[in-house]
């Protein structure tokens, strides 16, 4: 499998939070641009981030990139790795 695909697997997963975030924002009646789901969330209050996160099947204590990286089998992972 290419990068190229790996990085579109790992896309999907992001993809999928974003839904999520943003159905949960519109039930709580907060205005959702596409582009600022993730910021907004970041400031939602715990309780709410938490199960935001919990409907993605993420762990709810680690930073976001580890979230993501917790989601993805482990030969999909390194896809998130910074290139050095």
């Amino acid at each position: 499998m290419s990068d190229s695909e790996r990085l579109g697997l790992a896309c999907e997963s992001t993809k999928a939070a974003d839904r999520t975030i943003s159905a949960t924002l519109e039930a709580l009646g907060a205005p959702v641009s596409p582009g600022d789901r993730r910021e907004i969330a970041k400031n939602l209050p715990e309780h709410y981030a938490a199960n935001i996160w919990k409907a993605e099947g993420e762990v709810t204590t680690a930073p976001e990139h580890e979230r993501a990286e917790a989601q993805l089998p482990d030969q999909y992972a390194s896809v998130l790795e910074p290139k050095g």
